[in-house]
């Protein structure tokens, strides 16, 4: 049995896993939420990102059965639950850049826009 003081290590490196995932997606750290159960997950439009503290799992839901067969092919990832119109991709590595940008496209999670060297921004 997990005791409180484990968990909160285990949650806390998620946490830190997530957030190196999303930096690789170039991604908003808005999109990084805990879920109903406290997991560190990456929230999309279209689905979301969940670790196991070693690979990555990506849920996405389509409206049609085309449409998911479409984004099957896309990812080129291994799926490791499929449904009709729905399924779990396995991402074991954090992503080239180019499979990054279609990650943040399906899964529906804005992109991140790096600030203009020199300029401070300030709320006015």
């Amino acid at each position: 049995m997990t005791s409180v003081t484990e968990h909160n290590f285990e949650q806390a490196d998620d946490r830190n896993l997530m957030l190196d995932l999303l930096q690789s997606l170039n991604g908003a750290k808005t999109a990084l939420r805990r879920d109903e159960c406290g997991d560190w997950t990456i929230f999309g439009k279209h689905g979301h990102i969940h670790t196991d503290g070693s690979d990555f799992y990506i849920f996405l839901a389509c409206p049609t059965p085309g449409m998911w067969k479409n984004r099957k092919r896309k990812l080129g990832l291994m799926v490791v639950q499929d449904g009709d119109d729905e399924g779990i991709f396995l991402l074991p590595d954090f992503p080239t850049k180019e499979l990054a940008a279609t990650i943040r496209r399906l899964v529906g999670f804005r992109q991140t826009r790096p600030a203009p060297i020199g300029v401070r921004f300030s709320r006015g």
